[in-house]
């Protein structure tokens, strides 16, 4: 962990720690190269004009810290000086110099490790020969690894960034230590680019002006070859590219210049029409893609009918394989989702590099945060469910550091019994609160917030939460899973599913989605249908929502008060397109005026107005039944929400200050 010296606020450090007695201070992520003992070192001289500075005093704070041109190679500061120089107002870049003069490391070793530096063995001649001891006289702990380029701006629109190295070898910036405390009080906005906007440009357009002051980042569901598969995206035939009817990859870093932007890294399938997979339909073994999709024969062996194959979890009803023609020969290839969606082997290099190169083309992008898809499906061994293995936890680790490297934090998508996203939130930067709304759905349909409040005690900090979205109102997220109980028990999970049916006047019903073991995985549904259209019930979930810790992301169709477009899905034939509506700009203007999209935008509007205050104390507070009560403290300023489900009313007093609306 590191230790924030002036707030005092202790997250997981994104970076190389090479340090010794005690905690690391810094005021932002990167490398720390050193931190000298109690009352430690000084300044230190590596050799050949190479200069990095290490902090005395009773809790020294971690280096290296030298300014970009500075003529000053040992600049003595206390932790809260050394926080005010460099953690507060515009970017400035920190790096290693040699005589003066910025010193790019990975310019002259480029096959180094760009986040852990380089090594004093890798150093121009004579750099680096007289090493640091600490008090106690030991050698001292950095002299293997010296710091790179980096920028320890505290706003959110500070780019963090690390000289770091192109697949080609050539130097490039990455962002680094972009991380939790930057997006913290920042709704976002869910879409699909060409069903709200048409393209990145008209999506931009809309974010800065329609929508300007609600939103602070933007999750752009796929926006890759193509946007119209099998999944609506998810289903890439090419990860790499944009598809050219929403624009380029200059059109994402256009948004990215305004917005923090999130995309998906499709973990755990591509597309039947990806290059590599015709490729290895074609060749078989002789394709330079052979290994990297999943058959049934490579995990259960010859048997067709292997009984460990009940065992295996799928989303879906069904074997999850479909029989494709490799080489002249029929082979079952694992399709976890649809048999469109071919899955492939993590335990293959091929595959590991096809995923780095996803996220090399995402940093370079000006990708902030990424979202692991569908990543729990993702490790397959034979005699277990196949879903959220330890395997799976080693893997997401794994996508965490690589991720880190390029600069970009990392959220995990997991569908599944909430204690997942309680083991995820050690491992990443964020998980989703999945739960949030089916708790909300049942304290609305029953006036009983108990385990809405409970869940609201329990949960992980640092989550984006959630009402809705393109995958509709998650039930396994809230239900029991084997000997782990649920959120709500059998009673009120069949309590919750009834009132999402009876409020959609039954549509709901057409749209559910069952996985290949007992109960409900999710149900499509729109918020609004959800809630009956009842203008009261909608807003005082939004603020709840809003009021939870965490990001709050939300769903474009929920965001236009939509309602379930039972004809869509009837003519695609494809159920989870009933909440997945296609606006024209006329539809929006129309949309936008209406009451509800106008409360809502009002409540984002104020929450992005307080970010201060989101960023303190929460707590639940005791409360009559039925009365849900929610408190802030931050900087001497109290916020305190009475949300009363049973009619639909709530009550926020802020700084002496009590009102029933948000204007």
């Amino acid at each position: 962990y590191r230790t924030h010296p002036i707030s005092g606020r202790r997250k997981l450090h994104r970076g190389v720690d090479v340090a010794y007695h005690g905690e690391i201070y810094a005021p932002a992520d990167g490398v720390v190269v050193h931190k000298g003992a109690d009352r430690g070192d000084r300044g230190a001289e590596q050799g050949a004009g190479l200069t990095k500075r290490i902090s005395e005093g009773p809790k020294p704070v971690a280096d290296s810290y030298q300014r970009a041109g500075s003529e000053r190679s040992q600049v003595e500061r206390s932790p809260i000086e050394l926080a005010i120089e460099f953690g507060v107002g515009a970017e400035q870049y920190l790096e290693p110099s040699v005589e003066g003069e910025p010193f790019d490391d990975v310019a002259a070793n480029p096959a180094t490790d760009p986040v852990a530096g380089f090594k004093h063995d890798d150093l121009p001649s004579g750099v680096g020969q007289d090493a640091s001891r600490g008090q106690s006289g030991q050698s001292g702990a950095d002299d293997r690894n010296l710091g790179s380029v980096w920028d320890v701006g505290s706003g959110s629109s500070h780019a963090h960034r690390l000289r770091g190295a192109r697949p080609d070898g050539s130097s490039a910036f990455h962002r680094v230590g972009w991380g939790w405390e930057d997006v913290v009080s920042k709704p976002q906005l869910i879409a699909y680019v060409d069903r709200l906007a048409g393209d990145l440009t008209g999506l931009r357009r809309i974010l800065n002006q329609e929508l300007a002051g609600a939103f602070g980042g933007v999750h752009l569901l796929p926006f890759f070859v193509p946007i119209d598969g099998a999944d609506a995206g998810f289903d890439p035939a090419d990860h790499l590219t944009v598809d050219p009817r929403l624009g380029d990859w200059d059109g994402v870093a256009a948004l990215a210049a305004s917005h923090d932007v999130m995309a998906d890294l499709i973990v755990n399938h591509v597309s039947v029409d990806s290059d590599a997979f015709r490729d290895w339909q074609a060749l078989g073994d002789a394709s330079r893609w052979a290994g990297m999709f999943l058959t049934r024969e490579h995990v259960f062996g010859p048997d067709p009918d292997a009984p460990e194959i009940e065992m295996v979890y799928r989303p879906r009803a069904g074997r999850p394989f479909t029989v494709y023609e490799v080489a002249g020969e029929p082979v079952e290839v694992w399709t976890t989702f649809t048999g469109q969606q071919v899955d492939l082997d993590t335990d293959h290099p091929t595959t590991m590099a096809y995923l780095h190169s996803v996220l090399d083309r995402l940093a370079d992008g000006g990708v902030t945060l990424v979202r692991l898809d569908a990543v729990g499906y993702s490790v397959k061994r034979a005699g277990t469910s196949c879903f959220m293995l330890a395997e799976t936890e080693a893997l997401i680790e794994h996508l965490v550091g690589e991720a880190h490297r390029r600069g970009m934090s990392l959220l995990v998508e997991i569908r599944g019994h909430h204690r997942h996203q309680q083991v995820m939130a050690d491992l990443v930067d964020m998980v989703y609160d999945f739960a949030l709304g089916p708790l909300t759905l049942f304290a609305l349909y029953t006036g009983e917030v108990g385990p809405l409040a409970e869940w609201l005690v329990e949960r992980p900090e640092r989550c984006l939460t959630v009402l809705d979205t393109h995958d509709g109102i998650g039930v396994v997220d809230v239900a029991a899973d084997g000997q782990h109980p649920g959120l709500l028990d059998t009673d009120q999970l069949a309590r919750l599913v009834a009132g999402i049916e009876s409020a959609s006047g039954g549509t709901s019903r057409r749209a559910v989605t069952a996985p290949s073991g007992p109960g409900l995985y999710q149900i499509n549904c729109t918020i609004r249908d959800a809630l009956a259209g009842d203008r009261e019930a909608i807003v005082l979930a939004r603020l709840m929502q809003v009021l939870a810790p965490g990001i709050p992301q939300v769903y474009y169709a929920g965001l236009v008060n939509a309602g379930n477009d039972v004809a869509r899905a009837d003519a695609t034939g494809s159920p989870r397109e009933i909440n997945r509506p296609f606006l024209t700009g006329d539809d929006l203007t129309a949309a936008l005026d209406d009451p509800v999209p106008t409360d809502l935008l009002a409540l984002l509007r104020w929450r992005t107005s307080e970010a201060r205050l989101f960023e303190g104390q929460f707590s639940v507070l005791p409360a009559e039944p039925g009365v849900l009560g929610l408190r802030w403290e931050n900087d001497g300023r109290v916020l305190e929400a009475w949300l009363d489900f049973p009619t639909r009313s709530f009550t926020v007093t802020l700084d002496g200050e009590s009102f029933t609306q948000f204007t």
